[in-house]
C-alpha cells in the first residue's frame, strides 16, 4: 500500500501528554513512526476543557506490532480496543 493511502490509527490515549513521551520513544527505537495528537493542548487547556487526552496513532500497517510493544511495556492500561479486537 502506498504511504500516501495508508490509514492513521489511534492506539492508546493518555491523559497526560508526559506519560505517552517514553512510549513514543519506545516505538520510535523500535522503528515505528508515531504522531501524538493533542499534546500541546491537553498541556494548556487540560483543567480547563475535556478534550479527549492526547492521542497515540500510528501507520495501521504497524499497529498489532505497536500495541504488542506497548503492552510489553506496562501501556497496557492506556490502549484503546477497536471493534476488531486490535
Amino acid at each position: 500500500m502506498n504511504l500516501n493511502e495508508e490509514r492513521i490509527v489511534e492506539i492508546a490515549r493518555f491523559t497526560h501528554p508526559s506519560a505517552a513521551q517514553i512510549l513514543v520513544t519506545i516505538l520510535q527505537s523500535e522503528g515505528i513512526n508515531c504522531y501524538l495528537r493533542n499534546a500541546f493542548s491537553s498541556q494548556i487547556l487540560g483543567g480547563y476543557a475535556d478534550i479527549g487526552g492526547s492521542r497515540l496513532e500510528v501507520l495501521e500497517s504497524d499497529s498489532a506490532r505497536a500495541i504488542e510493544i506497548a503492552q510489553d511495556s506496562g501501556y497496557g492500561k492506556y490502549l484503546i480496543r477497536h471493534d476488531d479486537g486490535h
